[in-house]
């Protein structure tokens, strides 16, 4: 069966594990015995018939369950029983022979002040709830209860000014006995083993979402506020047609050991509501757009959940750098997958450019891994996943499409964006921790802030501005406003995609001060003086930066700082952030010159002697066709020779 496909499959959490908001207790009839209940059973099924209906399905949601729709109420079914106190119980006990499992959902579920409602099994050693006010929605359910038997009970008093609402109108059937199913160990290794060490982040805001009746993946996703708002990315595909309210989200179900096959489920938040969603799954293998669903979770996600909210990268270049994808495939504890090759612009059954496509060197992605996240190479989140072929999960050739973050930007940047700041990726944080200023010598200087959120206000003794100045090949000078003399300086020029790498910086007022200037590959540019030397105030070139790498992107200043004569901290603005496309095709070196210095690297990068760097690998690229080989040799050969 094809990799898209969502996993019916509903956490069995015994008794006392559960985060859906109740208020505990114990229903009346544990001290109050009756002989009277009403008891409703459900009709048989061809189990058979229906195993082997899924197993002919090649898209779409996978079923472990009977989904009866029925309507059962406290109006027209159970038994009320009042007691000498003047409290009331009403009670319904509701078989489905066979069934490993059960649950129910309530329609408009509405419970009186001071009112509580339970589900239990019959010799009580399953019991959720009390239920209560705070529970009521348009759409509630319980969790799964082990066994073919159900029992609802609702406790209220006769004084009550309302009545209840409790109007049952879905039964679930386990027919597969679902958790007991053998795990796939084909598809991805559990994220307690020692290689999914680095990804720490990136595993703790994944999570496997219950539909009440079908299973899928997904992750916590932070936004430009860093406020902590709980939103939910997943696909389309798995929540289009589903009630969000009555949705469950279980982040650390999880094994203890690299080789282990079970799991404790553990808490979960429950309930949320859809912000945006693409609405493109119209079956039958088809998905016209990118199939995104970004949900905000109502319930509480506790600090010692130990959740991550990861950050995001909406590039939307031809390729991007790859490591992981985070997911529960049909249901399975937390796994993870490599790839070490890079993403690709891909479609479904839609426009191209919609997907990302990856091929993957370790695991794979299957039902129940639908919605779950795939991270760039800086462990940043581009998409949710729809699907892959029809293979074997882990066979030669498998891959795995994931929609692409920035395909419908215009329709989530309200919420992913709200400072509206147009930026193309963010980090991540965790849900324990604290932003604010975390520099000491700023005046807000906040001692228990864990990440720092750009708010640092200083007193300064002037005012300084970095901007970009003039584009000429893969040459972009930097230009400095500075109020007072400057002796030193210090900033970071980004790229994004990361696809261009900082050579050099000469020239400009900075050298021509005698000051000693720096570089790093992650951007960092660095000056100051030996002799005391500054840069008188006004504005002028500061430097002149050189890059290697000749594909499009987003090139932006930021974490400057820039010191006065006195040693005393400037403010620091920045300019608007750039597009840069600068750079030769064929110029490897990034000396500005396409020579045989370039064919020999170029030849070392074919054969395997030269690692190369995005930039280097974008430069020898010459034809754009995504292969180096003999073809750009011939190219580069070509130019030298005019």
């Amino acid at each position: 069966m094809t990799n898209y496909k969502k996993l019916i499959l509903i956490g069995i959490l015994f008794t006392f594990v559960f985060s859906q908001s109740n208020v505990g207790g114990q229903p009346l009839s544990r001290e109050y015995t009756s002989e009277y209940i009403d008891r409703i059973v459900m009709d048989s099924f061809d189990v058979e018939a229906m195993i082997a209906e899924d197993e002919s399905r090649s898209f779409g949601k996978t079923r472990y369950g009977k989904v009866f729709d029925v309507d059962f109420s406290s109006e027209h079914n159970g038994i009320w029983e009042t007691l000498d106190d003047g409290s009331v119980i009403w009670k319904l006990m509701i078989s489905s022979p066979n069934a490993y499992s059960i649950s129910i959902s309530f329609a408009n579920l509405f419970l009186p002040e001071g009112a509580t409602l339970y589900a239990y099994s019959p010799d009580y050693s399953q019991l959720v709830g009390g239920y209560s006010s705070f529970n009521n929605s348009d759409h509630f359910s319980t969790p799964l209860l082990t066994g073919d038997t159900i029992i609802i009970e609702y406790n209220g008093t006769v004084d009550s000014n309302q009545m209840p609402n409790l109007n049952i109108i879905e039964v679930i059937h386990d027919y597969k006995d679902i958790f007991n199913t053998i795990l796939d160990r084909n598809c991805g290794i559990n994220v307690a083993c020692s290689d999914a060490d680095p990804y720490e982040d990136e595993i703790n805001s994944a999570a496997w979402l219950d539909m009440g009746g079908f299973i899928c993946s997904g992750a916590m996703i932070n936004n430009t506020a860093n406020d902590k708002t709980q939103y939910f990315l997943t696909a389309n595909h798995c929540t289009q047609g589903d009630n969000p309210s009555s949705f469950r989200f279980y982040f650390n179900y999880e094994t203890n050991s690299c080789s282990g096959n079970n799991a404790s489920y553990g808490s979960y938040a429950y309930g949320s509501q859809t912000m945006w969603a693409s609405n493109d799954f119209s079956g039958s293998n088809t998905i016209t757009e990118n199939d995104l669903a970004l949900l905000k979770i109502n319930g509480t996600v506790y600090d010692s959940w130990n959740v991550f909210y990861a950050g995001w990268n909406r590039s939307n270049s031809t390729s991007i750098g790859s490591s992981v994808g985070v997911h529960h495939p049909d249901g399975d504890p937390k796994k993870i997958s490599f790839t070490t090759g890079s993403l690709y612009s891909d479609s479904w059954s839609g426009p191209w450019g919609t997907h990302w496509k990856v091929f993957w060197d370790e695991g794979g992605t299957e039902g129940g891994s639908s919605g779950s996240p795939i991270f760039d190479d800086n462990g940043r989140i581009i998409g949710p996943l729809s699907g892959g072929p029809d293979i074997a999960c882990g066979s030669n050739g498998d891959y795995a499409s994931y929609g692409k973050l920035n395909y419908q930007w215009a329709s989530i940047d309200q919420y992913l964006d709200p400072l509206n700041t147009g930026a193309t990726s963010i980090a991540g944080i965790y849900d324990s921790e604290i932003t604010g200023c975390t520099d000491p010598s700023a005046d807000n200087y906040n001692p228990n802030a864990t990440q720092d959120d750009g708010s640092c206000e200083y007193t300064n003794v002037g005012d300084a501005m970095l901007s970009f100045g003039n584009v000429s090949g893969n040459n972009v000078e930097i230009v400095l406003f500075n109020s007072v003399p400057v002796a030193g300086f210090q900033f970071i020029v980004s790229d994004n995609p990361n696809v261009v790498e900082l050579l050099s910086a000469s020239g400009g007022t900075s050298e021509s001060s005698g000051m000693t200037i720096s570089t790093s590959e992650d951007g960092t540019v660095l000056a100051f003086s030996l002799t005391g030397s500054t840069i008188s105030s006004g504005t002028s070139i500061l430097t002149n930066l050189s890059f290697i790498g000749t594909d499009e992107t987003t090139l932006c200043l930021s974490d400057g700082i820039i010191s006065s004569d006195s040693a005393e901290p400037l403010g620091v603005s920045y300019g608007e952030c750039i597009s840069y496309s600068g750079g030769i095709a064929g110029d490897i070196n990034g000396d500005s010159i396409v020579n045989i210095q370039d064919i020999v690297q170029l030849i070392g990068i074919i054969l395997g002697s030269i690692d190369p760097t995005n930039a280097q690998e974008a430069a020898a690229d010459v034809n754009g066709d995504s292969n180096i080989n003999i073809q750009d040799i011939v190219i580069i050969i070509n130019m030298i020779l005019g």
